[in-house]
């Protein structure tokens, strides 16, 4: 009779001991580890660029990147950048990277060009930086980084991808000298890496494989109304609340560009200034466009060129190259009609390192 009323208490025991073990053997399954079970790139195609947010395995397990590997022959070249890159209000396939693809482009050495589009749609170098660390295990042939003066410049606040990235972000900055502080409590405790701490990260890995059959069945409509940017400007002569007539140097991340170099190593890497609206209304004469005022977009333009010579970059600048009616909702962001101009000169850009 006694064993029979201890029986409850002994299957509650195992049970209790049996979950322990299962919360806290998560503490040695890392989530890249859960990401190759991911539907991605197998039964799901893998997507041509990021989803908004701020989880690396995410990102790159769910990006067609993952799957490069299958596809030995192939040059393959990296597009870093912010929102213009990606492709605000533009579908994958519209995308400079997109354009590429779908253009049967091959090297002199008939290597089909795979453009991998690493774009974020937020400004910040540094976040390029992590994505380009990550990057590197793909092997990639080349890597274009397309900047703008508003990327380049330091952040007081740190992007989401820096900040719950910190144990990535501080190596680089202590291996390459960053001028970049970020939250140094970064310690996470082994109560945090359990089943139970992690049980949102499970349920969106779920969720999105769930999200990727539906976009597999319905594709991604990006199109939406915007009102077209105009063609005048303000007559304020300040950049961010900055008064001319100096832009200091040091208010632009040129270590962080370097660095990139650094972490690509013999990989080329090629910098690029992408194009920005040149309004053609009233004030022109004080504003190239919204954002930036002629004098200090014209001596960012002087220092990069002055960085360029001094540490050797490959730096080509393109600030000039669509009409101003080839953008859409902002001073960076391009119709379609100006991808496809964008996409000529990338090509160009491809063979000169593909085919020297």
């Amino acid at each position: 009779m006694r064993q029979e009323q201890r029986k409850p208490l002994r299957i509650m025991i195992k049970s209790i001991i049996l979950f322990a073990v299962f919360n806290y053997g998560f503490v040695f399954v890392p989530n890249s580890a859960i990401w190759r079970l991911s539907l991605y790139n197998s039964v799901i195609p893998g997507r041509p660029r990021f989803t908004q947010e701020d989880d690396l395995d995410l990102l790159f397990g769910t990006h067609e990147i993952a799957s490069s590997g299958q596809r030995p022959n192939e040059y393959k070249v990296l597009v870093l950048g912010d929102s213009s890159t990606w492709g605000a209000l533009l579908n994958p396939e519209e995308t400079f990277s997109g354009v590429i693809n779908s253009s049967n482009f091959e090297t002199c050495r008939k290597q089909p060009v795979h453009v991998y589009n690493l774009g974020y749609a937020q400004l910040s170098l540094f976040k390029d930086l992590i994505f380009l660390q990550r990057a590197m295990s793909y092997q990639p042939d080349l890597i274009i980084w397309m900047i703008t003066l508003n990327s380049t410049l330091r952040e007081i606040k740190q992007h989401p991808i820096v900040n719950n990235n910190p144990e990535i972000a501080q190596e680089l900055i202590d291996k390459y000298k960053i001028e970049i502080k970020i939250n140094s409590n970064n310690t996470v405790l082994i109560q945090q890496k359990t089943f139970l701490a992690r049980k949102n990260d499970f349920a969106r890995f779920i969720q999105f494989q769930f999200d990727g059959l539906r976009w597999l069945s319905t594709g991604e409509d990006a199109h939406n109304e915007y009102r077209p940017i105009s063609s005048d400007v303000s007559a304020d002569n300040k950049f961010g609340g900055l008064p001319p007539p100096i832009l200091d140097p040091h208010l632009i991340e040129f270590e962080v560009l370097n660095a990139g170099i650094l972490v690509a190593q013999d990989t080329p890497v090629i910098i690029v200034n992408e194009p920005i609206q040149i309004a053609t209304g009233n004030n022109t004469e004080i504003r190239y466009n919204k954002n930036y005022p002629r004098w200090a977009y014209d001596q960012y333009r002087d220092l990069m060129n002055v960085q360029a010579e001094q540490n050797h970059w490959n730096y080509t600048d393109y600030w000039d190259l669509l009409p101003p009616t080839e953008f859409s909702d902002s001073a960076v962001h391009r119709t379609v009609n100006g991808e496809e101009m964008v996409a000529k000169k990338i090509e160009e850009l491809i063979l000169q390192i593909a085919c020297p």
